[in-house]
Formats: structure tokens, sequence, C-alpha cells
């Protein structure tokens, strides 16, 4: 859809540079939700027109096309908005305009499944057309699908499975064995490490389904590393986990030159901090090894991840306080030294 209009898109797996800059889209996020809501409409529908065979194969092309074109134009709208952010002087990754742009599409998909209800007749026969609306309820009630004297059966037996569905032990099949927590750098740019231990709920998170994670201060400096073999389970990005702590994230762009996604995180007390997060295959191995490949955003990570399941990937999010307080050059020094330390590319 891009390619249409501007000639300088390039695109590489989800990677997409317009403008020459680097644009970040959550493709698996955006594209399931519109799937759920998509299917849940065709769904509803099919049981209040009750479609034949043949309509609700024609509903169910028209759903999957739909949903095709919706998420295209969402993400092709949201490119654009980032790529020009200054010329349109709106951000699109606001919560305001993202929602809306979310609803562009559900709308889009919306409207295509009620024409296509409204393009078939209801009534389950020619013979019912000439019948008033009392006596249309009581033929459609006397069509049976399941025949009398099984319907109790067949109700229990949907009942018993339902239980034992919902009782049954989760098993996962992503999940991973728990690994050691990696271990952090005693000191970055001379400010020594100290620890800041996870929460209970995250402690427990990765003991039951593989993968770990460790956060320490350096300074006025945060630094959160998570390593796992499963990057669809554990890595999310600011706008994900930080949101559930209360922060009010933005996402600020991506820095092309050391592929790093930057993000302003505001919490109740109106403190912002600067969110720079990093992803980076290590490889088979779970340690702070020689990484094989960089990524800025979790749909990059999951295009590669899918195409190299073996691989591990770590989460480097280093947080750093919007105080004018602290010199910038003592900022730059730790950056640099995080870069370092997890061999990641360095800020230009």
């Amino acid at each position: 859809m891009l390619w249409t209009v501007f000639s300088d898109l390039v695109c590489e797996g989800v990677h997409l540079e317009l403008n020459s800059r680097d644009v970040l889209v959550d493709l698996p996020c955006s594209g399931a939700r519109l799937l759920s809501l998509t299917g849940a409409m065709f769904a509803g529908l099919c049981a209040i027109r009750r479609p034949s065979g043949l309509n609700a194969l024609i509903g169910a092309c028209i759903s999957v096309l739909t949903l095709v074109i919706a998420n295209s134009l969402r993400i092709s709208l949201l490119a654009i908005g980032i790529a020009y952010r200054e010329s349109l002087g709106v951000n699109v990754m606001d919560a305001l305009p993202h929602t809306l742009l979310g609803l562009v599409g559900t709308c889009l998909s919306a409207t295509a499944l009620y024409r296509w209800s409204l393009s078939f007749d209801p009534t389950p026969t020619a013979q019912l057309k000439n019948l008033s609306v009392s006596e249309e309820n009581q033929a459609r009630s006397h069509r049976p699908i399941i025949p009398g004297h099984s319907r109790l059966m067949v109700a229990a037996a949907i009942l018993i499975a339902a239980i034992v569905i919902v009782n049954l032990t989760p098993a996962p099949i992503d999940a991973r064995p728990a690994s050691d927590p990696p271990e952090l750098p005693l000191a970055l740019a001379g400010l020594h490490r100290s620890s800041a231990s996870l929460t209970d709920l995250e402690a427990l998170y990765y003991t039951q389904y593989g993968g770990s994670a460790a956060r320490a201060r350096y300074g006025p400096y945060a630094l959160l590393v998570v390593q796992t073999a499963s990057p669809l389970r554990h890595l999310h990005d600011p706008q994900v986990c930080m949101s559930g702590m209360g922060y009010d994230v933005k996402f600020l762009g991506t820095n092309s030159a050391n592929a790093t996604a930057l993000y302003r995180a505001t919490d109740p007390d109106q403190r912002s901090y600067t969110v720079e997060v990093s992803y980076v295959s290590t490889g088979l191995s779970t340690g702070m090894t020689a990484h094989l490949t960089q990524a800025s955003s979790i749909s990059e990570v999951v295009w590669r991840w899918l195409k190299d399941p073996d691989q591990h990937w770590q989460m480097i999010q280093k947080i750093i306080p919007e105080d004018p307080a602290i010199a910038p050059e003592a900022t730059h020094a730790w950056r640099q030294s995080a870069a370092r330390a997890f061999d990641l590319k360095m800020e230009t």
C-alpha cells in the first residue's frame, strides 16, 4: 500500500524505513486484536442472520479480506504519521490518535460485514417468505438442528467438557525451563550496582514459564534485563509493562544508529523518564555473549525468532530520569558504558 505513494520506502521483514526514519509498528498485537474483533462480529452476524453454508463461506472470505485491508491501512497510517510527525504536528503513537486509527480499521471491517449480512435473505426457505412474523418464528422453532431426544445428552456433554477444560493444568507449548538470572555489570560509568529485586509476581512468572530477569540501579539510572527463548511470552515494550505499573508511556521514535526504541514514561508524581529499549539475540546460550543481531521492536524480534526458534533473546531496558540536575555528559557516559557492557551498537 505504501509502495504506491512513497518511492523511498525500505521494507526488510517487519522493519520499515520511511523518510529516512525507522518506523516502529507492533504488527502481532494490532493484527491479533483486529482479528479477534472481526471474528466476533462475523460470529454474531451469523447467529442473528443465520446464513446458508454458501453465504457463510462468502462472509468468512469477506472477513479475511477486510481484515487484511484494514490492518494494512492502519499500519500504513501509523507509518506515515511516525515518518512525518513534525510536518503533521500530531504524534500518532499518543493514546487518542492511536486509538482512533484502530477504530478506523474496526469500522471498515464492521461496515463490510454489515453490508454482507444484508445481501442475503435470512429466512431459511422460500415458503417462509409469505408467513407472518409469528408464523415464521413458529416455523423456525420446528427446525431443530439436534433431534429432541439427543438435546439433553449433547448439552450435558458440552457442560462436562467445559468444566474439564477450565480445570486442566496449563501446559503452554512455548514455556521453557527457568534459567539463572542474567548477571548485570558491577558498575557502569563509575556508578556501582545496587540490586533491585523483582516483585513476587514477576519472579513467579519467570519461574513458571521460563526465562529470567534482573533489575538494578546505578545511581539515578535503572537497568532491566530480560532473557528468554520464548519472546512472544516474555518480551513486552514499556507501553505494556510500565503502563501496568501506573506510568503514562509515550513512544518517541527509534534511533536507527543504534537500533534502540525510545519512550517517555511519566509516573503518578509527574516525574518523567526516558526509556531506551534494545533487543539482542544471544544464540543458543542465555548468557551475555556476543550477539547475533539487534532489534528495536518486538515485531522484528518475533520475525527473526520465527525463522530461528533456537535463538535466545535479551531485552535491555535503560531508564534515565529527565532531571536537569543530572549533567548530560554523565548520562551520555552511562549510556555508552551500558552499550559496551552488553555489546550493543554504540550511540553516535
